[in-house]
């Protein structure tokens, strides 16, 4: 796996740890469970946490990556559902330095915006929150 899937999966993993849903890599869930994926959007469950990477700032002498994460989030018609879910994972990685995930030196977590989506189709409130996730990536030719 590359260290950006290792990310991901990493915070999935704790996500799942910390009892916000449950992290399956197959994506299939039952119809009770908040399912916690990377980047797959399947209709069901209804309650849903997506893991995405969005954008990515590499220092190209020094170790030091950027790494944008979306945390996307799919409940009921009652918006509460996203709303306490996203306010549960934000009290939890904001701010969090200094730690490793899935096998990443994590420098800072912080996050950068935070967005009501409209609800979709079957109308299930959505909602997202965009991270930065600092870390130390040492690679060929960028050194500590």
């Amino acid at each position: 796996m590359s260290d950006l899937s290792d990310l991901l999966a990493g915070l999935a993993q704790l996500f799942d740890d910390e009892g916000f849903g449950t992290y399956n890599q197959s994506g299939v869930f039952t119809a009770d469970q908040t399912g916690i994926t990377i980047k797959a959007v399947p209709e069901k469950p209804d309650n849903l946490i997506v893991i995405t990477p969005t954008f990515t700032i590499d220092n190209a002498e020094m170790n030091d990556s950027t790494q944008g994460v979306q945390i996307r989030f799919r409940g009921s018609a009652d918006p509460r559902s996203v709303l306490d879910r996203d306010a549960a994972i934000f009290d939890r990685i904001h701010g969090m330095h200094g730690v490793v995930i899935g096998g990443m030196n994590v420098v800072l977590v912080s996050r950068q915006s935070s967005l009501p989506w409209p609800q979709d189709q079957n109308q299930r409130c959505e909602h997202s929150s965009n991270y930065s996730v600092q870390v130390a990536r040492p690679t060929r030719y960028r050194t500590d």
